[in-house]
């Protein structure tokens, strides 16, 4: 019997240390202005040794265990994202939202009508699907009344994609939300009652998946929801409005942070240095577009199904012009169909129907001119939330950096590898790479894109006395022909979280190296396609 035990220990692996895991947080929301103690969730948790956070401004203290205690400014709006790291490693990110609502957890049994948990109107619950599983809760509602009713979950990193009914006493469906504009894969429902009563809450994943990775925040209250901002992309310290799902305005706020507080929760506001033009209607056809001046952004609305925004602009011979659209990665419900048209009104462009998301034209002009841009919604949809911007701007030689990774792990005095891929356009130079975020002592090799190449793999040397345990932010930068341009690192994060449609952009860029004090355990390789 030793001599079987000693052959399997033998033929036993050697596994690297293993790295924390952050699967979320509890409470999934904290309040500005406050200090709120947070307990991580995952494993291998009890011994933090240093915390990244996206928000400079916030203090986080480390305990013994897996909790933390954050305190936020008074002004803080959004999203929090965090990474944890011990001496064997770095953790994913997991995301947290300000929230104004006091909050509590699921009671875990309440997956029958009949042991529905009470959930009480300007509060929220935390809580998770199990598989097969439904999430019930109760409320009382009045006649004549609204109640806001939100639920977060794709929109804070969770796998849940929510489904949510509302039912009377009687269980006869009220209200129902799959997707709702502006929230993701997330449900918002405002729901007026047709009578004073007692009601009650569905929750369940649209797959009936469950467990700890399909967390939500379930929020109720008399708050308003907002799809977007109009426009969609300000000037930076202008004001812009918020729009409701039913294309209300709501208050103005001020395009100066990334994110505008709406009923506790947040809208994403974004800001160019690119003049910025509104539509103007009656622009929906050949001889009412509305002449612009380019290099401009262009924001508009598709407020009635087939509508169509025609907008007049000078090319000049050879011109190559670049129109790119932004409407679903800013929360708007529509999706932008792209056309160029000559002076007599004939097609000479258009963009590629092909998926839902945001899309780009790119045009090289023969003859100098006047030009249309028709936009339209590409299946023909309107409503008054139906926002989007167009950016339109001259084509010049460029390059862009994407690193395929945002965590990689290394023990001091050890190397740790970097892919890094360029996409060229007309652009054939040799890129200089440089790593801001990581301290002196670090030592780097290959890092130069080579003439006309489009990748290259940055060996980075860890310094021998770094302490196991330290977590460092870092990004990618190229530069060229005094040209800066910084790493992206937006499909690496869609990759990781497919269900987080639109990823925080303040993650973008943003790659981190936990050191070790041991080998770490070896990364899953990833099929390329």
């Amino acid at each position: 019997m030793r001599s079987i035990v000693i052959a399997l220990l033998a033929a036993a692996p050697i596994v690297g240390a293993q790295s924390p895991v952050l699967q979320h947080v509890t409470p999934l929301g904290i309040p500005a202005g406050r200090t709120t103690e947070v307990k991580l969730v995952g494993q291998r948790l009890n011994e933090i040794t240093d915390v990244w956070c996206s928000v400079a401004d916030v203090r986080i203290e480390t305990t013994n265990g897996p909790r933390l205690m954050i305190t936020t400014p008074g002004e803080a709006v959004g999203l929090v994202a965090l990474r944890v790291a011990t001496t064997n490693g770095a953790s994913d990110v997991a995301l947290l939202m300000i929230d104004d609502l006091p909050a509590e957890l699921e009671g875990g049994t309440n997956s029958a009508v009949a042991s529905a948990q009470r959930a009480a109107c300007g509060a929220a619950l935390d809580a998770a699907t199990d598989d097969l599983a439904f999430d019930f809760y109760s409320f009382g509602a009045k006649k004549g009344e609204t109640v806001s009713i939100d639920v977060v979950a794709s929109r804070i990193g969770s796998k849940l994609d929510p489904v949510l009914r509302v039912l009377d006493a009687q269980k006869r469906e009220m209200a129902f939300c799959e997707d709702a504009s502006g929230a993701a894969r997330d449900c918002r429902v405002q729901f007026r009652p047709p009578a004073t009563g007692e009601y009650l809450l569905e929750v369940r994943d649209i797959a009936y998946g469950g467990g700890p990775d399909y967390f939500y925040r379930l929020r109720l209250g008399e708050f308003e929801f907002a799809t977007c901002t109009f426009p969609v992309v300000a000037a930076p310290g202008t004001d812009v409005s918020l729009l409701g799902p039913g294309g209300e305005r709501l208050k103005p706020v001020a395009a100066r942070a990334r994110y505008a507080n709406v009923g506790g929760g947040f809208v994403t506001v974004r800001t160019a240095e690119l003049a910025q033009n509104l539509e103007h209607e009656p622009n929906d056809g050949l001889q009412k577009a509305q002449r612009v001046e380019i290099p401009a952004g262009l924001n508009g609305r598709f407020e009635k199904p087939e509508d169509s925004d025609w907008f007049r602009f000078k090319a000049g011979q050879d011109d190559r012009l670049i129109f790119l659209t932004k409407s679903r990665s800013a929360g708007s419900p529509c999706d932008v169909f792209l056309e160029l048209r000559d002076a007599e009104g004939n097609l000479i462009a258009e963009s590629n129907p092909a998926g839902s998301q945001d899309t780009a034209v790119t045009n090289k002009f023969t003859s100098a001119g006047d030009y249309f841009l028709v936009a339209r919604e590409l299946a023909g949809r309107g409503a008054s939330d139906f926002a989007y911007q167009i950016e339109v701007r001259k084509f010049e030689p460029a390059f862009t950096l994407a690193v395929d990774e945002v965590k990689f792990e290394a023990k001091n005095g050890a190397e740790f590898s970097v892919p890094i891929s360029c996409t060229r356009y007309d652009f054939s130079e040799k890129i200089a790479l440089e790593f801001p975020g990581l301290p002196e002592g670090f030592t780097f090799e290959n890092a130069t894109i080579e003439e006309k190449k489009t990748n290259v793999t940055v060996k980075i040397k860890v310094p021998a006395d770094a302490a196991p345990g330290t977590l460092l932010a870092f990004s990618v930068v190229g530069s060229a022909q005094q040209k800066q341009v910084a790493a992206s690192t937006m499909a690496a994060i869609r990759r990781d979280r497919p269900l987080l449609l639109n990823p925080p952009p303040e993650l973008d860029g943003v790659v981190v190296l936990g050191v070790t004090g041991a080998d770490p355990a070896p990364r899953p390789r990833r099929r390329r396609s």
